[in-house]
């Protein structure tokens, strides 16, 4: 599962230091049902499509430091990709020089793009009222894969879900899931 980790690391952009330097501390990940993800540190709830089965997160690869997280990772059933359909993580964003929500989101557009990945532009996306960005990029060889990324910023920590699908009705269906979570809490916009 340490793969995993590393894959997040690199389709996200980031370096070998993705989980050092990391002011965001994480030791608990949230609670997950069968169905459903709750946050307290992050104060949203997300109830994910019933296509999705949660990967036990004793398998999920974990930052010896505490400081950076996947929170959990949601395969399609049955499996048509080998990689998960939903993934959130967490980091700190201060680690690079441009800190903001939307430079994460170039980050990962520039990755995508050195991976020969064909990307669209960033658009914003509202996640229950909140300022995120939205990212959309498939890989240019192999069996195709869609991927949208949705990041932005809660409590000084960059939270990003990586979504991933073979058709773009699936990615759509992803999409909308997200725009369905509910804040527990009111957050800054």
């Amino acid at each position: 599962m340490r793969q995993l980790y590393l894959l997040i690391c690199v389709v996200a952009g980031l370096t070998a230091q993705c989980a050092a330097q990391n002011s965001c501390v994480w030791t608990e990940t949230g609670s997950t049902t069968a169905k459903a993800y709750t946050n307290p540190k992050l104060g949203f709830s997300y109830i994910f499509p019933a296509l999705l089965t949660l990967q036990d997160a004793s398998r999920l690869p974990k930052d010896p430091k505490g400081k950076g997280a996947i929170l959990f990772a949601l395969w399609k059933t049955p499996r048509d990709i080998e990689i998960p359909s939903v993934v959130l993580f967490v980091e700190d964003p201060k680690q690079y020089r441009d800190a903001t929500a939307v430079g994460y989101a170039h980050r990962i557009e520039n990755t995508a793009a050195k991976r020969a990945a064909k990307t669209s532009e960033i658009q914003p996306f509202d996640l229950a009222g909140m300022s995120f960005y939205r990212v959309d990029y498939s890989e240019a060889v192999g069996d195709p894969v869609l991927s949208t990324a949705i990041t932005g910023q809660i409590e000084g920590c960059e939270v990003s879900f990586q979504l991933r699908a073979r058709t773009q009705q699936e990615i759509d269906k992803l999409v909308e899931s997200l725009r369905a979570i509910r804040l527990d809490r009111r957050h800054p916009k």
